[in-house]
C-alpha cells in the first residue's frame, strides 16, 4: 500500500501543535503512557515517535507512506499498512492511531489486528473524524478525496467493543483551523461534535 498525504492542513502540522493536541487529548481520556512498547500507526513525520524517544521511551513509527518515513530521521519507523501490521502478537503495550482509520478500506480489519499486536490489557488510543455533514463539507472545500471510510460514532464503538473495553468522547472540530489559525480549536458541542476520541483496552 502506497500512501501520499493531499491535505492541505497538514502543512500546518508543527511539532508542537501536533505533540501538544495529542498530549490533551490522551489526558482527557485518562489515559496512561506506559512504560513499554509503543506503535504510533501513521506516524506521518514522526512527531509523536521523537516526544516519546526524548522521554526514554521505546516507540516504533509506522506510516504506509514512503514520502513521509523519509522525513522521520533519527527515530525508528517501519513502513506498513495498519490491516495488516508487520509485528508478531502481543508486543505493543499501546498502539496510537491518529486520523488514520478514515484513510483506510476495510476498516473493519483494523481492530482485531490491532488486538493481535497488543499485549494483554494493551491500550489503543484512536481519533477519527465522524460521518457528519460539517466534515463532508469541509472535505470538499479542501480537495480531501481520501477519507474512504467516515462512520457514525454508534458505529466505530460496535466495530471496537468486540475487541476491547471501550471509553470514549466525542468533540468538535473547527474545519480549517489549522489552515486560518495555524492550531486546533476543540469544543464539546453535544449532537454537532465531528471527531470520536476512542480508547480501548485490550479484552
Amino acid at each position: 500500500m502506497s500512501w501520499r498525504e493531499p491535505r492541505i492542513a497538514y502543512r500546518h502540522k508543527s511539532y508542537d501543535l501536533t505533540v501538544d493536541y495529542y498530549l490533551k487529548l490522551l489526558r482527557s481520556l485518562n489515559v496512561r503512557i506506559p512504560h513499554g512498547v509503543i506503535i504510533d500507526v501513521g506516524c506521518g513525520r514522526g512527531y509523536i515517535v521523537k516526544f516519546f524517544a526524548k522521554l526514554g521511551l521505546c516507540c516504533i513509527g509506522l506510516d504506509a507512506s514512503k514520502e513521509m518515513l523519509r522525513e522521520c530521521k533519527g527515530i525508528d519507523v517501519v513502513l506498513g499498512d495498519i490491516r495488516y501490521l508487520p509485528f508478531r502478537s502481543e508486543i505493543a503495550d499501546m498502539i496510537l492511531c491518529f486520523d488514520v482509520l478514515e484513510h483506510i478500506k476495510d476498516v473493519q480489519k483494523v481492530p482485531g489486528e490491532v488486538r493481535r499486536v497488543l499485549k494483554k490489557k494493551g491500550h489503543s488510543v484512536c481519533t477519527i473524524p465522524l460521518k457528519h455533514p460539517i466534515n463532508i463539507i469541509s472535505d470538499f472545500l479542501r480537495g480531501e478525496k481520501s477519507h474512504v471510510t467516515m462512520l457514525r460514532v454508534s458505529e466505530w464503538l460496535n466495530m471496537f467493543a468486540t475487541f476491547f473495553n471501550i471509553n470514549y468522547k466525542t468533540v468538535f472540530i473547527l474545519p480549517l483551523a489549522l489552515v486560518l489559525f495555524k492550531r486546533y480549536l476543540t469544543l464539546d458541542l453535544g449532537f454537532f461534535n465531528t471527531h470520536i476520541w476512542l480508547h480501548g483496552v485490550k479484552k
